[in-house]
């Protein structure tokens, strides 16, 4: 089992609306290269993940269940024997920004037997640190009046009609209140 723990400075109700919004990963999170949803219902989704790390390419396909201030993940189909995630959100002491919490767990197969528990540690830490760094990054990209509609909530968001900035990955899109990502390149 694998534990992360990290506070960024976004709104918790932001954050969760990037990790939900999965369409979104390919420009964030780290080795995504391209996520499908399959099907989706008001708390849950099937996603296709295709992947890219040290090189090597996979698919994943993994359920997401939205659970209040939870995201779990399981995968379906993939290069893991299991995999299970929590995403955990929570606002910090002060309410300005959010503590971001990570509990993994999987196994890796016959294959993980010939990797030494350092290196699968070691590319974990990786991706958590990258993650995290890409979340900080938008939430520091983000207009301020961006980040004072999603504070105010849905109406305020309202208020502004359209909004553009770059991100690592491309340029994110407001139209009215409605997130759009235009990938790089």
């Amino acid at each position: 089992m694998i534990r992360k723990l990290a506070t960024v400075d976004m709104p918790v109700d932001a954050v969760k609306d990037l990790f939900q919004n999965v369409e979104s990963w390919p420009t964030w999170m780290p080795f995504v290269t391209a996520s499908t949803v399959m099907t989706k219902s008001e708390r849950a989704m099937r996603v296709d993940l295709h992947l890219v790390q040290a090189g090597h390419e996979h698919r994943q396909t993994i359920e997401i269940v939205l659970e209040g201030d939870r995201v779990l993940q399981r995968q379906i189909e993939g290069p893991f024997k299991r995999y299970d995630g929590e995403w955990r959100f929570a606002s910090t002491p002060d309410g300005s920004g959010t503590t971001l919490s990570l509990a993994l767990d999987f196994e890796i197969g016959l294959i993980g037997a010939f990797i030494p528990k350092r290196v699968i540690q070691s590319t974990f830490d990786e991706f958590f640190a990258k993650m995290v760094d890409n979340v900080r990054a938008r939430a520091r990209a983000a207009p301020v009046a961006q980040r004072e509609a999603q504070a105010m909530g849905q109406e305020a968001a309202r208020e502004t009609l359209l909004e553009v900035f770059r991100t690592p990955g491309g340029l994110e899109v407001w139209i009215g209140g409605q997130r759009h990502f235009i990938k790089a390149g």
